[in-house]
């Protein structure tokens, strides 16, 4: 359940990198194209396999989708609160 855990805060990590406004943000610059595609994709594929690790460790489906949205929603409010540190810094 940890790796998917992970999973998933990495891919929502690289989804938010993938926006022109947390990229600089982070890291001062603009992101080339190819560094946004690549971080849109690499999030969506980190997502998906963290909802199939949940599910397919689970004896029952219903409540791994449950406890992956809830995971889910603590791993968005966790990122907003780094973002906001970044911003703060600036």
């Amino acid at each position: 359940m940890l790796v998917s855990i992970l999973a998933q805060a990495m891919g929502l990590i690289c989804l938010s990198l993938a926006m022109n406004k947390h990229f600089k943000l982070v890291f001062n610059s603009n992101p080339t194209s190819t560094i946004s595609l690549a971080l849109t994709l690499s999030g969506w594929l980190l997502i998906s396999l963290s909802f199939i690790l949940v599910v397919l460790l689970s004896s029952q489906i219903s409540i791994a989708v449950i406890y992956w949205l809830a995971i889910l929603s603590i791993n968005i409010l966790l990122l907003t609160l780094i973002h906001c540190r970044f911003s703060l810094r600036k």
